[in-house]
């Protein structure tokens, strides 16, 4: 999973790779990926079971997801464009990419 999460990586333009250099080392850099990727997988969950996203539960995910959006961009709203635009994946190559597509 994590060799699928770096293949990913080719998506980032060098403005985006250069913040993530500056922000994360190696190990830093697995740790938050392991989070992205639980919550990832929570929320697909969440999402078959067809819970309601006003519920308890599906709110305390995005209240985290949104939490690790602002540890990524540091606070820089102004990075959201090129995530939404990174993330928006229509062809999967990995199986990284496939649990990430809509």
């Amino acid at each position: 999973m994590k060799n699928d999460a770096y293949c990913h990586i080719k998506r980032f333009d060098d403005d985006t790779l250069d913040h993530i250099r500056s922000q994360f080392d190696k190990e830093s850099g697995l740790d938050f990926m392991d989070r992205f990727n639980r919550l990832s997988d929570e929320i697909i969950q969440l999402q078959t079971q067809n819970i309601p996203p006003e519920s308890e539960k599906c709110q305390q995910i995005v209240k985290e997801y949104w939490g690790l959006i602002m540890e990524f961009t540091n606070g820089d709203t102004s990075m959201l464009p090129k995530l939404v635009e990174i993330g928006d994946i229509d062809t999967a190559t990995t199986p990284w990419e496939q649990r990430q597509k809509p």
